[in-house]
């Protein structure tokens, strides 16, 4: 009797870059080492099964925390966090993982790499196509007309791959094909790797790099005199994300951002002076859309408002100790209020670009798990981007409106 043919496998490689990959980043940023440790025995589930990993996951949970120990891990709803989170940023296919299978494109690459030679049934849940033609098995996952899209990404990668092994096997023929493709590629922010323009996402790490990338903003006709002033490197990393994806999200005033940027990237300084920020404080930072921050701000200034008002109006009543603290308060709080509007000039360029990364690597993410393409990549940026015209004017309307009612002596 035929002994069964083996699908899962018995080891894996790790990619020595594995720690430079952004979402590995978030991952324990969010979750601390445990939450990689969670992630790292599912992959190692899922490649004991063969390519993908079908199994409720309450389940699945409990035989992390077996594999992880109850010293670590308390309540397997921490495991099912984690593994949602996984999904969110792309280390697992998230429609997928939403029926309860577990995979993802780079841990069937790296199956389909092992397994080249033998004959394992790759058709469930299988997210690679083959040729252009090929119906891939898990269309129905990704987003609406994506599928022949995907397919064209995969079939490129794959073409790429071959005329490198070509090329290895015979350098003095590449030498030509390789001086004429020099300008085929672009180098992938996240890992650092040489990939085709036209792939679509980072073969290594699968960062994704669908957007048309120029080497120097200088496009002609398209932007004014003085913003072709402004030329810069799209591609130079800042906190490893691209500066043209910076450019697309802060919107119109690039001009002032991008080269601050660029400067505190290149010298690892945190301090750039915003006059804006200085003078507005919560007001900009709601107008960029860092709403926490800026509604903090907003809220301290009220109550320091509200307490000069109120020691104004009532000081004149007050004498001895009661008057002494009251105008020590009142100057502490005159002080901060001081020291707010200059930390905000200070930092406020520095918060903001951490705000853009931070949410650029997000986007960045979905587009990943969702295999996006550019124009739906770059809509996502703009909406989440830009200027927030409404929550501002909405913000500064109350927050006016309550000194106004201070400064006349209405509230008190």
């Amino acid at each position: 009797m035929a002994r069964p043919r083996k699908t899962g496998l018995s080891f894996y490689y790790k990619d020595a870059h594995e720690w430079d990959d952004y979402r590995i980043i978030d991952l324990v940023d969010t979750f601390g080492p445990v939450g990689y440790a969670v992630f790292d025995v599912i992959r190692s589930e899922v490649y004991k099964s063969g390519y993908y990993l079908e199994l409720p996951l309450p389940k699945l949970a409990l035989l992390v925390m077996r594999a992880v120990g109850n010293r670590w891990i308390e309540d397997k709803s921490f495991v099912l966090q984690v593994a949602d989170y996984c999904g969110e940023i792309g280390l697992f296919h998230p429609a997928l993982l939403k029926k309860s299978v577990i995979t993802s494109v780079e841990m069937q690459r790296h199956y389909a790499d092992v397994t080249a030679r033998s004959k394992a049934d790759k058709t469930r849940y299988w997210l690679l196509g083959t040729t252009k033609k090929e119906a891939c098995p898990a269309a129905s996952f990704s987003e609406p007309n994506q599928s022949d899209k995907t397919d064209e990404r995969i079939v490129n990668n794959e073409t790429n791959e071959t005329d490198e092994t070509n090329e290895t096997k015979n350098p003095s023929a590449a030498q030509p094909e390789q001086a004429q493709n020099a300008s085929g590629t672009v180098i992938c922010p996240n890992c650092g790797m040489e990939t085709p323009k036209n792939s679509g996402y980072c073969e290594r790490c699968g960062y994704y790099i669908g957007r048309e990338q120029k080497d120097a903003f200088s496009w002609e006709g398209e932007y004014s005199d003085i913003e072709q002033l402004f030329q810069f490197e799209e591609a130079e990393p800042i906190n490893g994300v691209p500066a043209g994806d910076i450019r697309r999200f802060v919107g119109g005033m690039w001009i002032y951002y991008i080269p601050r940027f660029i400067r505190m990237a290149r010298s690892k300084s945190s301090v750039s002076f915003n006059f804006t920020a200085f003078l507005t404080q919560g007001l900009w930072f709601v107008s960029r859309k860092m709403y926490l921050p800026g509604i903090l701000l907003m809220l301290v200034n009220t109550a320091i408002s509200c307490y000069q008002f109120y020691f104004s109006n009532v000081m004149e009543g007050l004498s001895g100790s009661r008057l002494g603290f009251g105008s020590m308060l009142y100057m502490l709080l005159t002080g901060l209020e001081g020291l707010l509007m200059l930390l905000s000039g200070l930092f406020g360029n520095k918060l903001y670009m951490n705000f853009c990364t931070r949410k650029i690597k997000k986007i960045n993410a979905r587009a990943t798990a969702a295999h996006a393409d550019a124009d739906q990549f770059n809509r996502a940026m703009e909406d989440e981007g830009g200027i927030a015209v409404v929550p501002v004017l909405s913000v500064g309307i109350c927050y006016f409106a309550v000194l106004y009612l201070l400064k006349t002596g209405f509230l008190f």
